[in-house]
């Protein structure tokens, strides 16, 4: 899976489900792998930004459990994590967040995409034979 930003945050969230407590006969890497762009891994910041939590209405208990960087590191799989250089020091936070919290094993890349802020990130992933356009291919094989 890939996604960008709050997509970023539920690639994190697929790899992170524990999904044979939904259904048994679901397989333990139901997600083999993700890519995460300018993802949110830990939705603290987000409760506390007054222009998000006005809408999102979150409270500590849902941040908690929605948060991937504090949930137990995922059995199966590698999560990718990447961000644009010219990101704010928040995304850039949160990229760093992630492979500290479940470590350089289960996200091998966490990577600062030189030159790239948090919407043409974007256009990098879809442009053929830029770095994140290998490594999401990378990913699919």
């Amino acid at each position: 899976v890939v996604g960008h930003s709050a997509g970023g945050h539920l690639a994190a969230m697929l790899m992170a489900c524990q999904w044979q407590r939904y259904a048994a006969d679901l397989p333990a890497d139901l997600v083999k792998s993700g890519l995460s762009v300018s993802g949110l891994f830990e939705l603290e910041s987000v409760m506390r930004s007054p222009m998000l939590q006005s809408d999102l209405r979150l409270d500590q208990e849902q941040v908690l459990r929605c948060s991937p960087a504090w949930m137990p590191t995922p059995k199966t799989g590698r999560l990718w994590s990447v961000v644009g250089a010219l990101e704010s020091e928040e995304f850039i936070r949160h990229h760093r967040l992630i492979q500290q919290a479940w470590g350089a094993d289960y996200v091998p890349v966490c990577e600062a995409m030189a030159g790239l802020h948090h919407f043409n990130v974007l256009s990098s992933l879809a442009e053929p034979g830029t770095d994140l356009n290998q490594m999401a291919l990378t990913l699919c094989r």
